[in-house]
């Protein structure tokens, strides 16, 4: 509302003499309380603006009346000496120019304000935006970071997996493990058993082939005996035959004259020969 009151001309700036109407409005109502007005009054009006219309806050035009122009002419003639401290005998004026001067004094220390903050500014923008540009490294960097920390995690978790499955397979491998090995045992066991038979059964071949080669030993000396036998059985018959042509020629002889002759070919032929021919052979044979 100030600066509209004070831009008389609307055209969006302020010269010296609006500016000080402006700061003039301003203090009134900090020190005094005392509210901007609709429209400016006569003795507000810019010295340099007297003689044209002021619009009003409302968008109309506000007339300067004539009986104001002696007043504004001795105004626009002291106008030009406000910049330079001097006073003009108006007390209005006077004021206003003190603080016009005033206020161009804190205008050049609020710039210099200005100016240094602008730089404080610029200087913490840059390091704002250093920091945001580290930020945004940091950000990538820990976006990074997560992605990396997510595939290690589906890694781990993936690496898991296999371990439970080689778990499972370990364990039915120790399962078959311990089936071969009491299968291992079993057939140990029974391999012992087996070789156990087999030894025994060869000691009784053993055994047997000694007993076998003891039978054939007294089968060649039985078949042995058996052939002398023979041969002095024939020679004992052809004896006997020999005798009984002799005791035929000789002429009837007893009984007791044969059991004789057989007591002799007993007693002249060993026991083993007579076991081994019959004597239905012996008898045929006599």
């Amino acid at each position: 509302m100030v600066k509209a009151l004070a831009d008389t001309r609307q055209i969006g700036k302020l010269t010296r003499e609006q500016f000080a109407l402006a700061m003039h409005l301003i203090q009134q109502k900090v020190s005094k309380g005392i509210d901007p007005p609709q429209a400016l009054t006569a003795d507000m009006i810019p010295p340099s603006e007297r003689g044209t219309p002021v619009p009003s806050m409302s968008g109309y035009m506000t007339p300067v009346g004539s009986e104001m122009a002696a007043l504004s002419e001795m105004r626009r003639d002291s106008s030009s000496s406000v910049g330079s401290g001097e006073f003009t005998g108006i007390k209005e004026l006077d004021d206003i120019s003190q603080e016009i001067a005033q206020l161009q004094r804190e205008k050049y220390t609020l710039e210099q304000d200005i100016r240094e903050t602008e730089e404080a500014i610029r200087h913490k923008s840059a390091e704002v935006q250093d920091m945001q540009n580290d930020l945004d490294r940091e950000t990538a960097s820990l976006q990074e970071l997560e992605a990396q920390k997510q595939d290690a995690q589906d890694r781990l978790e993936e690496m898991d997996q296999q371990k439970h499955k080689l778990e499972d397979m370990l364990n039915e491998v120790r399962i078959k493990c311990q089936e071969e090995s009491q299968m291992i045992s079993t057939l140990q066991s029974q391999i012992h058993s087996q070789e156990s038979d087999l030894q025994s059964q060869e000691e009784e071949l053993s055994r047997a082939k000694a007993d076998l080669g003891r039978l054939q030993q007294e089968e060649n000396q039985l078949e042995q005996s058996l052939a002398a036998g023979k041969i002095q059985l024939e020679t004992i018959i052809k004896s006997l035959k020999a005798t009984q042509d002799e005791i035929n020629q000789v002429g009837n002889v007893s009984t007791g004259g044969t059991i004789a002759l057989y007591y002799l070919l007993f007693i002249t032929m060993e026991d083993s020969i007579w076991s081994s021919v019959p004597l239905e052979e012996l008898e045929h044979n006599i």
